[in-house]
C-alpha cells in the first residue's frame, strides 16, 4: 500500500492506494531552481517579448474595457508581483482600471478588508471595489467600518463597497456616509441578492442623508441648506 499527504488548501490530504494502482513515485526538484533573474524582472521581460501576439500596451490601447482574473489563495501564483507590473503597463495604455475582491461565503475581521484595499492602491488601482456576504448584522457594520477607515485614512481612493445579500442592503444605500463613492440598483430585473430598483435606492439614499443632516444640526455642527 502506498501512502502519502498531499497539500491542499492550507492543510493536507492523506491518500492511500493499493499496490496495483501505483505506477511510480515523480519527485520535483523546483526548490532547487535558480532562476536567471528575480521574478519582477522575469515577469517584465515575458511581457516585452510576448508569442505570437502584440504587447499588452497594443492589445489594451483604445480599449474601454479589460477584465484580469487572479487567482485565489489556494493557488500558488505570485500576484502581488505580476499585478503592479500588469496596471502599470495598462495604464502607460491610457486606460483606467478597477480592481475588485469579492468573498461570497462570508464577511472576513476588518483588519482584512482594510488591507485588501489598501492592496489594490498598492497595484495601482484607480478604484478598488469590495464586496463579501454577511452572516448578520455585525458583519454589515464590519464592512462599512473598514470603508470609513480606509476613506479617512486615504481620502485619494475612490471605494466602492457593499456588503452582499438581503442582510447588506444597508450598505447599499447609506454606504455613501462611510466613504463608498457610489453603489447599484437595478433599473428593471435585479440580478444579484440585496440589488434595489433605482428608484427606491435613491429614496432611501436620500432618508439617509436628510437624518444625518438632522443630527449635525441637532449638534450644533453646520448644515446644508
Amino acid at each position: 500500500m502506498f501512502e502519502a499527504d498531499l497539500p491542499f488548501d492550507h492543510k493536507t490530504m492523506h491518500l492511500k492506494l493499493e499496490d496495483k494502482n501505483f505506477a511510480g513515485l515523480m519527485e520535483g526538484h523546483q526548490n532547487e531552481f535558480k532562476p536567471e533573474a528575480s521574478q519582477e524582472e522575469l515577469v517584465e521581460k515575458s511581457l516585452d517579448n510576448p508569442y505570437g501576439s502584440p504587447k499588452l500596451e497594443e492589445l489594451c490601447r483604445g480599449k474601454r474595457d479589460i477584465v484580469i482574473i487572479s487567482s485565489d489563495h489556494t493557488r500558488p501564483v505570485p500576484s502581488r508581483v505580476t499585478m503592479p507590473i500588469l496596471l502599470r503597463r495598462i495604464h502607460a495604455a491610457g486606460v483606467h482600471v478597477i480592481a475588485s475582491s469579492h468573498d461570497f461565503q462570508k464577511t472576513p475581521e476588518q483588519a482584512v478588508l482594510t488591507e485588501r484595499l489598501l492592496a489594490m492602491q498598492r497595484c495601482g488601482a484607480d478604484i478598488a471595489k469590495l464586496a463579501v456576504m454577511p452572516q448578520s448584522a455585525a458583519d454589515v457594520l464590519t464592512l462599512l467600518a473598514a470603508t470609513e477607515e480606509v476613506h479617512r485614512l486615504h481620502p485619494e481612493l475612490p471605494l466602492v463597497t457593499m456588503s452582499m445579500g438581503e442582510l447588506g442592503i444597508l450598505s447599499r444605500i447609506s454606504g455613501e456616509l462611510f466613504g463608498s463613492c457610489m453603489s447599484f440598483a437595478a433599473a428593471g430585473e435585479s440580478s444579484a441578492p440585496g440589488h434595489q430598483f433605482a428608484g427606491v435606492a435613491f429614496i432611501c439614499g436620500l432618508m439617509c442623508v436628510v437624518m444625518l443632516l438632522s443630527v449635525l444640526h441637532e449638534d450644533g455642527r453646520p448644515s446644508v441648506s
